[in-house]
């Protein structure tokens, strides 16, 4: 039996393409989710949950996250790669609603059957930062997309996830 991922992230995730004036969705080839499917065919069975404008559930979207895992089962790793909408859209308190969100989430996470017991591990991933582009309107989310890099490592130590390294 494969192992299975459950990659649970935002519309970088899902694959949206901006090009359009609609937008779209890349082809599954093109997606990084559909390049590491790919890659992975022999070993790993993955799934995409990623949602354009996703940002890190709070307490009342638990059990929609509980089904969505209970829907997988039985998941080897359950990744998490969310922030940037929150970053975007709630930015006026830095990036302490963000942290604290995520916080929470994995607070949570831990308690899910199967994820409590050690069976299925959290990986959680740090969102792409934010480039600024010259754009000083821009430079303020850059910023705070950085910061959010540097407080994942910290959440990840204090919940014992797992940690993407850069290469």
């Amino acid at each position: 039996m494969d192992k299975q991922i459950l990659f649970y992230g935002d519309s970088n995730t899902y694959g949206y393409d901006p090009r359009g004036f609609f937008g779209g969705r890349y082809a599954e080839k093109d997606r990084w989710t559909g390049i590491l499917t790919e890659d992975l065919r022999d070993t790993w069975d993955v799934y995409a949950e990623g949602r354009n404008g996703r940002m890190i559930p709070t307490a009342p979207e638990f059990s929609d996250v509980q089904r969505m895992i209970d829907a997988h089962k039985p998941l080897h790793i359950f990744a998490i790669m969310l922030g940037t909408n929150d970053i975007l859209f709630g930015s006026q308190t830095g990036i302490s609603l963000p942290v604290q969100s995520m916080g929470d989430f994995l607070q949570f996470l831990s308690s899910v059957p199967g994820i409590e017991n050690g069976k299925t591990k959290i990986l959680l991933i740090a969102p792409v930062p934010i480039r600024a582009s010259g754009d000083p309107a821009y430079q303020r989310f850059a910023d705070l997309s950085e910061n959010l890099v540097m407080a994942y490592q910290g959440l990840s130590e204090t919940h014992s996830t797992l940690l993407p390294r850069k290469a």
